[in-house]
């Protein structure tokens, strides 16, 4: 299927359009992320019960009065959250500074109008700090939950149909979520959102199918979720009101429902496995059309229609097939690997309020400091390959955590500010570089027949990642060091975990098992073949069940 893409063109007008279309079709999908991230800020508040009056003009109190005993047995379950029209942020209580325990016992709470966020909606800060987490961990556990779904469908049903449907439910999500009535409304709706969100990943699938192997890391370093996360924090900074900026996702993704429906083209590998000669033929006649290449010879399409299509009469692939003999610990590396950079990269997102400064610069240099990242991957992984580049740059994650660590502990407040901020975006930008390389290696690494599984597979354990997330984002600042230093010990251990990756750069894509002739060595002894450490030299077998 490679040398046929190669005659009908691997990087043309065809593949342009559909990385365009599959980049944009993903806007809503960020733009909910961000939400998320943008949610947890607290523009701060104050206690409208008549005993707590004295507080609206922000009485401090102590370390011991934070964590007191009343903290954690609050009465305010059915609180009254208000705003006003007085942005004056001198004059509120901000979490972390003042009185918990006075927001513990208050029954009606003004916050700030200054920004509208999930935390303001409800109430969500000191001892109803839980929900924000648990609102924000429900989100990936909906990815998790549709992880392994999400794989069998695309192999099963195909990589466009799931993802066309997936496009018009976030739609349909996002409206749900501007008009939830209650915390637990909106925290249904992100799970759900989590759930069919995880669909997503079928469209890189299709893009990556359609190319060659030089272009596959190029296409992952197209920044289009960063410029898009970008764009939505400047437009954030000046709307401050998470409601709107989900209608404006809900807009976008009705708007381009419709191009995805109607040009979006099924994977062609994935139809010349499991579909018909005649849709082959049509697919391959439209990209030829597009390129303006001429038809290949009929003797080369039915070659490699008829060699592919022997896998339809064969049973349905599963995840069991990733641990067949040859792929069993590159599979464990792909799960611990992708547990470790969506644990510390969305730590980083979903405490990003925690930092000190203007939460809204903050969310835009965040981003904006992703965007040479995916850049930066690609020269660095095709200059230097793939494995090499992804233990680099874990190992400079894990030393970058450890000196967060060592600022929290022996550095003044002053140079905390500044110096674990810039060490939060160092490690940030290096688990991101990791994270596009190793994605482009699982494309490489499997075949057509049991790829979608392999990356469905891996979203499994970004999203175990996930939950775990916020949870450990720190509440309180003398604990700060502890969340960095369990991040910087999983980094280590990833770094070198990934040294035992077999090296996938200029390999072709294969469609079948029957494809996948090895000849490898040990990589413990120094080869780089795909079979990892229980490899030698072998041959796969034409049967499905895994040895």
């Amino acid at each position: 299927m490679d040398s046929l893409l190669q005659d009908l063109g691997s990087c043309g007008k065809f593949q342009v359009v559909l990385a365009v279309l599959a980049s944009v079709s993903e806007v809503p999908i960020a733009i909910s992320f961000y939400v998320e991230a943008y949610g947890t800020f607290n523009p701060g508040w104050k206690c409208l019960d008549n005993r707590t009056d004295s507080l609206d003009s922000g009485t401090n109190i102590t370390s011991s009065d934070y964590y007191d005993d009343d903290h954690g047995n609050a009465n305010n379950t059915n609180l009254t959250v208000r705003t006003s029209n007085d942005e004056n942020m001198t004059m509120w209580t901000e979490y972390g500074t003042y009185s918990c325990k006075a927001f513990a016992s208050c029954q009606e709470v003004e916050f700030n109008p200054y920004a509208s966020t999930i935390v303001t909606e409800w109430g969500l800060t000191c001892n109803r700090g839980w929900i924000l987490s648990t609102i924000m961990s429900l989100r990936m556990v909906g990815y998790l939950v549709s992880t392994l779904m999400v794989g069998y469908a695309g192999d099963r049903f195909g990589r466009r149909l799931p993802y066309v449907f997936s496009k018009l439910l976030i739609f349909l999500l996002n409206l749900a979520a501007v008009f939830s009535v209650s915390w637990e409304m909106y925290a249904v709706v992100n799970f759900f959102s989590g759930f069919i969100g995880s669909f997503g990943l079928l469209v890189d699938v299709i893009v990556k199918e359609y190319v060659s192997s030089n272009w596959r890391i190029k296409l992952s370093a197209v920044p289009s979720w960063t410029i898009t996360t970008i764009i939505t924090a400047v437009i954030g900074m000046y709307v401050r009101d998470w409601k709107i900026i989900k209608m404006i996702s809900a807009v976008i993704g009705f708007v381009l429902f419709f191009p995805v429906l109607i040009w979006l083209p099924e994977s062609v590998r994935w139809t010349s496995v499991n579909g018909t000669k005649e849709k082959v033929m049509d697919i391959i006649s439209k990209i030829a059309k597009s390129n303006k290449t001429p038809m290949p010879q009929d003797e080369k399409i039915d070659s490699v229609i008829e060699k592919n299509m022997q896998e339809k009469n064969k049973p349905s692939y599963t995840v069991i097939h990733l641990f067949r003999k040859g792929y069993r610990f590159p599979t464990i590396i792909i799960a611990f690997f992708f547990f470790s950079t969506d644990l510390i990269y969305l730590s980083f997102t979903f405490g990003m309020a925690a930092l000190p400064g203007n939460v809204f610069i903050n969310l835009i240099i965040f981003n904006v400091c992703d965007l040479p990242v995916s850049f930066i991957a690609f020269f660095l992984a095709d200059k230097f390959q793939r494995k090499p580049t992804m233990v680099v740059m874990f190992a400079l994650t894990s030393l970058s955590l450890f000196g967060i660590v060592a600022l929290d502990i022996l550095a003044s407040e002053e140079i905390k500010t500044y110096g674990i901020t810039t060490l939060v975006m160092a490690s940030k930008l290096c688990t991101f570089i990791a994270w596009v390389v190793m994605l482009t290696s699982i494309i490489e690494l499997f075949p057509t027949v049991v790829r979608s599984t392999a990356l469905s597979f891996r979203f499994l354990f970004s999203a175990l990642g996930g939950v775990c997330a916020p949870y450990l984002i720190p509440t309180d600042p003398k604990t700060l060091y502890i969340c960095y230093l369990v991040m910087a010990i999983v980094a280590a251990v990833c770094s070198g975990l990934t040294l035992f990756f077999p090296e996938t750069k200029g390999k072709p894509l294969k469609d079948t098992w029957e494809d996948d002739v090895v000849e490898a060595k040990d990589v413990c002894k120094g080869g780089s073949g795909v079979g990892g450490i229980d490899s030698g030299v072998f041959v796969v077998d034409n049967g499905t069940k895994p040895n």
